[in-house]
């Protein structure tokens, strides 16, 4: 559900080892911004990305901006302003120096001469360093030709960084260094999980440690899961308990035999099948709460208090998140212009088939119901000319928003399309709603006709 950008940027920091060792400073510039708010923030578990703002404030009106952040930890801060939003590496005890050089926010700079002691410098060089690799060989990797040059590759980044002895940057090195033998098929998952995950403490609030575990595990629940209709696994799924039988069943996989790694393994895991059609997300958050209650792992609790208030958040009965997007022409419109009657609000992809045809198929559902419900198609990958054309060549009638793909995130979107529909009040009815091949006519019909029965 989210889109990453990569920028090659110029880096750079002042470091003034006099002040506060916990504190981080930064000074900012944003000439084409003053005035206008920014926030700086931190994921507070890197499961479900659940963000904790620690500075809220205005660009002043000469266009500079400044903040500090006491009793502050080494890692990922994110700096929203404009319209973007920039996962920053900052440590304490250091003061940086940043400029934001355009309207929208799009870009941060770090202006001033480099400072080859910070991680931020040294990460980036590392980034560069590999990503260069990977797009120099791109051919031998995708075709699992690799294996020399790659082990070549890899010792000489040993050597390369031999001297530095900072933790934070050695397991950055090490997990992204995995990241890529994974995407070369250099070593089996199996080895892959013996060297970097068995017997490894786990880093729950280490960036690169934590993106090379979600894609590794990535979908590993749900495989176990289809392995078979009658495994233990799946009978706890489809009840919602016990949590134990999902955990043993973990503990069983060569990819999960690690007690401390397997609850992790299982959060990450109940928080995709969640997602998953034709799942009961009650009995998933039955199995949260039974996993919240029994864990002894602090940040374990975190994650799954943060799943639950995530998910909790998008219920019926709960009040829809407001949220802005662009039409066709340009103009900004508050999804609180459309309030005062039932709404359909449907995210999806022009470039996929499926969303394209439900999207098609609304047509029929807004025909029927268009009097008594304002319909609101969002799409966050969508430019002006191609939304035009597609709405033009399908002859579609009702409203087409281009949205931040942060809005997708709020309503944990992960397929497309996804409908909500919302009441009067702005509360969600149906979240998500049924698509329109799987029933909606009949849902929205039952529904209004009990509605005007109470009336």
């Amino acid at each position: 559900m989210y889109k990453i950008a990569i920028f090659i940027i110029f880096i750079a920091c002042i470091s003034l080892y006099s002040q506060n060792p916990g504190t981080i400073k930064l000074n900012g510039e944003a000439p084409a911004l003053a005035g206008t708010p920014y926030s700086v923030g931190r994921y507070n578990d890197l499961i479900t990305q659940h963000e904790i703002f620690l500075i809220n404030s205005n660009v002043g009106t000469d266009g500079k901006f400044s903040f500090e952040i006491p009793n502050s930890s080494t890692g990922d801060y994110i700096l929203h302003i404009g319209e973007n939003s920039h996962p920053l590496l900052l440590e304490p005890g250091h003061t940086y120096n940043v400029l934001v050089p355009d309207s929208l926010g799009q870009d941060v700079y770090f202006p001033n001469e480099t400072d080859t002691n910070l991680l931020l410098y040294q990460t980036s060089v590392l980034d560069y360093q590999i990503n260069y690799f990977s797009i120099y060989n791109y051919e031998e990797i995708a075709n699992g030709k690799i294996r020399q040059k790659l082990k070549k590759f890899m010792d000489s980044m040993e050597v390369k960084y031999s001297y530095l002895k900072d933790s934070y940057f050695l397991t950055y090195k090490d997990y992204k260094l995995a990241e890529l033998q994974a995407d070369a098929n250099y070593k089996s998952q199996k080895t892959l999980f013996q060297t970097y995950f068995k017997g490894k403490p786990v880093l729950f609030e280490h960036p690169q440690y934590m993106a090379f575990f979600n894609d590794f595990y990535r979908g590993f629940l749900n495989q176990l899961f289809n392995e078979s209709t009658t495994s233990p696994l799946k009978m706890a799924i489809s009840s919602g308990t016990p949590v134990d039988t999902l955990l043993a069943a973990i503990n069983r996989s060569e990819l999960g035999n690690d007690e401390r790694l397997a609850e992790l393994i299982c959060i990450k895991g109940l928080a995709e099948i969640y997602y998953k059609p034709g799942i009961d997300k009650g009995k998933i958050e039955n199995l949260v709460i039974e996993l919240q209650t029994q864990t002894k792992q602090t940040e374990i609790k975190t994650i799954c208090t943060n799943f639950l208030a995530i998910t909790g958040r998008l219920k019926p009965g709960k009040q829809y998140i407001n949220f802005e997007g662009k039409d066709v022409e340009g103009n900004v419109h508050s999804i609180t212009e459309y309030g005062g009657k039932y709404m359909l609000l449907t995210f999806f992809n022009p470039d996929e088939a499926a969303s394209i045809r439900e999207i098609t198929a609304l047509k029929n559902i807004y025909d029927e119901f268009r009097k008594d419900i304002t319909f609101v198609t969002v799409c966050s990958s969508c430019t002006y000319s191609t939304l035009n054309s597609f709405v033009q060549a399908n002859k579609l009638k009702w409203t087409f928003l281009i949205i931040d793909p942060v809005v997708e995130s709020e309503y944990e979107v992960v397929n497309y399309p996804t409908g909500f529909f919302i009441d009067k009040s702005g509360t969600f009815v149906f979240s998500p709603s049924p698509l329109p091949s799987s029933g909606l006519s009949d849902r929205i019909y039952l529904y209004l006709k009990a509605e005007k029965r109470k009336n």
